[in-house]
C-alpha cells in the first residue's frame, strides 16, 4: 500500500500494525494465532524482500516461541531478527534533534477500555 504523506508517496509497513497485534494476542493468551500471525509476516518479508518485515516478524515469533517454552528456537529467531533490523534508525537528524514521548500504556489503556468510561474523553 502506498499512502501520500506530505506530498510524498511513503509506503505503509503493515509490519507494525500486525507486530502490535501479535502483542495482543500473546497478552490475551491466544500463542496459536500469534505464532501463525507472526509466521505469515515472516514469509510475507521473505516474498517480498522487505527485511523490515521479516525481522520485526521473526521477532513477533520470538516472543511467542519464548511463552510456549521453546527457548532455543526463540533465541535462534531473536538472533535472526537482530541481524535482519540492524540498520541506521534516523537519518539526516539534527544534532539537538529530540524524540518525542509517546504514552503507550495510557494510549492502550484508553483503547482497551475506553468504552467503559462514564463520561467519554473529548
Amino acid at each position: 500500500h502506498v499512502l501520500p504523506i506530505g506530498g510524498v508517496k511513503q509506503k505503509v509497513m503493515a509490519a507494525h500494525r500486525v507486530y502490535v497485534v501479535v502483542g495482543f494476542m500473546l497478552a490475551r493468551g491466544d500463542l496459536e494465532a500469534a505464532r501463525l500471525c507472526a509466521s505469515a509476516m515472516v514469509e510475507r518479508g521473505r516474498a517480498q524482500r522487505v527485511l523490515v518485515d521479516e525481522g520485526l516478524g521473526r521477532y513477533s515469533l520470538a516472543k511467542v516461541l519464548h511463552a510456549r517454552g521453546d527457548y532455543d528456537v526463540a533465541e535462534h529467531e531473536a538472533r535472526r531478527a537482530i541481524e535482519l533490523l540492524r540498520m541506521p534508525l534516523y537519518r539526516h537528524v539534527n544534532a539537538d534533534a529530540r524524540l518525542g514521548q509517546f504514552k503507550c500504556v495510557e494510549f492502550v489503556e484508553e483503547l482497551m477500555y475506553g468504552h467503559l468510561r462514564k463520561t467519554p474523553l473529548k
